[in-house]
């Protein structure tokens, strides 16, 4: 663990080191993706020296995912770890704009196990709906970017507020044995019969 967050670093780059130098209390700098609650390293930089508890090494943190455990903009979640945005610079958003739900990547620090962001970028997650969302127009153009809910299976999924069906879709950065709840994807169709028939799936991480 580095900063109270579980790391594997089975693919990382070492620099100053290796992975032979990992042991209690080294001091260490992570980059890497959160991904189900586990830091994926890509880099693991070993600093001189050892700290006293093994708390003190700084994990680079970066994560896009839909916010959720909202309380205000020092506290909220983001792939399910908390993130402080209280001293962020916010892209393409302001901070008045997080709210449950609302896509956003987040860099910043990993520090006991909070992320202080330092960027936090507001992700385009939108829809081409009709003039009444509720009965949408055969043939309507569909493109959002959100975390998967309601998964059923490959033709039967929620993203955003529409019921997806991606048997025939492309997929990018990843699979259809990917897909499941949590996933952030974007998605481009067109509505045929109340629900979006995918031509592409892009997985976002």
């Amino acid at each position: 663990m580095v900063s109270g967050a579980v790391v594997d670093g089975s693919a990382a780059t070492f620099k100053n080191g290796s992975a032979a130098d990992l042991r209690n209390g080294a001091v260490v700098e992570v980059k890497g993706t959160l991904s189900n609650g586990i830091v994926r390293a890509t880099s693991i930089e070993i600093r001189s020296g050892t700290s006293g508890n093994g708390d003190n090494g700084s994990t680079a943190f970066e994560a896009t995912g839909a916010i959720t455990d909202f309380a205000s903009v020092a506290s909220f979640r983001v792939n399910g770890v908390l993130v402080d945005a209280s001293a962020a610079t916010f892209v393409d958003g302001v901070a008045s704009g997080l709210r449950n739900g609302v896509v956003v990547e987040v860099n910043g620090t990993l520090i006991n196990g909070v992320v202080r962001a330092s960027r936090v970028e507001f992700k385009a997650t939108s829809v081409a709906p009709p003039v009444n969302p509720s009965t949408p127009t055969d043939g309507t153009e569909f493109e959002a970017t959100s975390a998967v809910s309601s998964y059923v299976s490959i033709a039967s999924f929620v993203v955003g507020a529409a019921t997806i069906d991606a048997s025939s879709a492309s997929f990018e950065r990843g699979t259809a044995a990917d897909l499941r709840n949590g996933a952030l994807v974007q998605v481009k169709g067109v509505y045929r019969g109340g629900k979006v028939i995918a031509n592409r799936v892009r997985f976002e991480r």
